[in-house]
């Protein structure tokens, strides 16, 4: 890693080309993300790198600076830290962020009975279910995401996760037949949207929603906005992989933002330049479960 002052980090990891893994066929319904376990000595090509890592926000300041405020509150199942530069009030101004993080958590965590996102979930196939706007926006910007992926960005895949989640618990993995009878309930063109009336409704009964892609996302983009109305313009906010870097560090024109590599987690594969922008990262190497020496993730095909 460089010896010079980093705020968030990412250095070009020096790799040959690794034999590429071996993909399944598509229609093999048992693959969830199926991730082996690599060897401490196995070469990792930077294509691989760079889905599996994850973003690293560093606190480290240039000498002489001020030290920076850094906040940290367990929510959305994660831990958040919130990294204020200039407020008079920084203390306040981080709880402030923790609560609309809080605020969100209410609304889209499946893991809440009186949740909004439990309350459409319950009824939806029956009925059109009126949300509120962060709900909306939400499912809208989901939507959108999920064209853009053709399909692979599925938010109604909670059916599918109940499945694989059971299944773990027993030590095993679904079925076929478990499989089969789940993959038709996630369909997010199943999905219907009014955005005029603020409505949501679902087309086949036993459909979910799960916004555990986008929520903390959206999570770190509203706290941004709690800070920015209450003045701050030099922040990081970072949540599970999820960060927003505000404004411009104190005597440099950008950010800088580091991606850790899958396997080696003292190492920093590469480094980019950010400011008033987000970047997220998912990986497979923090949650999974192992059976009959398999690891299988929390990202399914």
């Amino acid at each position: 890693m460089s010896s010079r002052p980093a705020d968030l980090i990412l250095k070009p990891l020096e790799t040959r080309q690794a034999s590429a893994p071996k993909a399944p066929p598509k229609n093999d319904l048992r693959f969830f993300a199926l991730c082996e376990a690599a060897s401490a000595g196995a070469r990792v090509s930077a294509l691989l790198a760079l889905v599996l890592s994850i973003i690293l926000p560093l606190a480290a300041c240039d000498p002489g600076r001020g030290a920076s405020h850094v906040e940290t509150a367990e929510i959305m199942g994660t831990s958040f830290s919130v990294k204020i530069d200039d407020h008079d009030d920084p203390t306040e101004a981080a709880r402030a962020a923790f609560d609309e993080i809080r605020r969100i958590d209410r609304l889209l965590s499946t893991y809440k009975e009186n949740s909004e996102i439990s309350d459409v979930n319950r009824r939806a196939a029956s009925a059109p279910v009126s949300v509120g706007a962060d709900f909306l926006k939400v499912a809208l910007a989901s939507r959108r995401y999920h064209g853009l992926s053709e399909g692979c960005f599925d938010p109604t895949i909670r059916p599918l996760m109940r499945t694989w989640g059971g299944a773990g618990r027993e030590g095993r993995v679904p079925t076929d037949e478990e499989l089969a009878r789940t993959l038709p309930l996630v369909d997010f063109e199943k999905v219907t949207l009014d955005e005029a009336a603020s409505t949501i409704g679902f087309k086949q009964e036993g459909m979910e929603l799960d916004f555990g892609g986008v929520a903390k996302g959206y999570a770190v983009d509203r706290a941004i906005e709690v800070l920015r109305g209450l003045g701050v313009k030099r922040a990081i906010i970072d949540g599970g992989g999820n960060f927003y870097a505000l404004g411009t560090p104190a005597g440099r024109e950008r950010w800088r933002a580091g991606i850790r590599h899958p396997l080696k987690r003292d190492e920093i594969i590469a480094t980019f330049p950010v400011t008033n922008k987000g970047v997220a990262t998912s990986g497979n190497y923090e949650r999974f479960f192992e059976i009959d020496g398999r690891k299988y993730c929390h990202i399914i095909d």
